[in-house]
C-alpha cells in the first residue's frame, strides 16, 4: 500500500509525520475509495464531505513521485505519453499551503462539530470511530502550517 508526504517548493523535508498511522489507511479511502472509486471499501470521505456540505478539493490534490522518463520506461509504467500525463498530475498537485489549510480546517471543526456523526452515517470502521482518521487530519494540518510558517508558497502531496 501507498504512504501520503508533504512536499514544499523550498525543498525542505517535513518535520512532522503521522503521530498514530502511517498514513496507508487514510491514502485508501481518501484516493482509491473516494476520489478514484476503485477500492472496495464504502466511501466514508463522500459521506463526510455530502454530510457537511464540504469543499474538500485541496486534500484531493495529490502527485506521484517525479520520475525521469529513462526511469519511467524502466519501471514498465508506460509510454512517453502516459509519463507526460503523470508529470502534469504531478504539476497540477502543487497548491497554496493556505488552501490546504483552510480545508483541513473546515473538515476537523465539522467533525468536532458533531461527534457522533460516525454513528449518525452507520460507518464503524475503527479507523474512523477510534480516532485515527480525525488524527490523520490533525497531522495533516501540522504538516501544512510547518510548510507555511517555513516560507512555503506551494506544497503537494505526494504518494510513493
Amino acid at each position: 500500500m501507498f504512504t501520503l508526504h508533504l512536499e514544499t517548493d523550498i525543498h525542505q523535508q517535513c518535520p512532522f509525520w503521522f503521530t498514530k498511522t502511517d498514513s496507508k489507511l487514510l491514502c485508501n479511502y481518501l484516493f482509491f475509495e473516494h476520489l478514484w472509486q476503485t477500492g472496495n471499501d464504502p466511501d466514508v470521505i463522500g459521506m463526510l464531505k455530502e454530510h457537511f456540505g464540504l469543499d474538500i478539493s485541496p486534500l484531493l490534490k495529490v502527485a506521484s513521485e517525479d520520475l525521469s522518463l529513462e526511469d519511467w520506461l524502466a519501471e514498465g509504467y508506460g509510454d512517453e505519453a502516459e509519463w507526460r500525463k503523470q508529470m502534469e498530475i504531478n504539476q497540477a498537485a502543487w497548491q497554496p499551503p493556505q488552501a490546504l489549510i483552510q480545508s483541513l480546517r473546515a473538515f476537523l471543526q465539522a467533525l468536532d462539530s458533531e461527534p457522533d456523526v460516525f454513528e449518525k452515517l452507520g460507518i464503524s470502521d475503527a479507523y474512523f470511530v477510534e480516532g485515527y482518521f480525525k488524527q490523520d487530519l490533525i497531522d495533516l494540518l501540522r504538516m501544512a502550517e510547518w510548510a507555511q510558517n517555513a516560507g512555503a508558497r506551494r506544497v503537494r502531496f505526494v504518494m510513493g
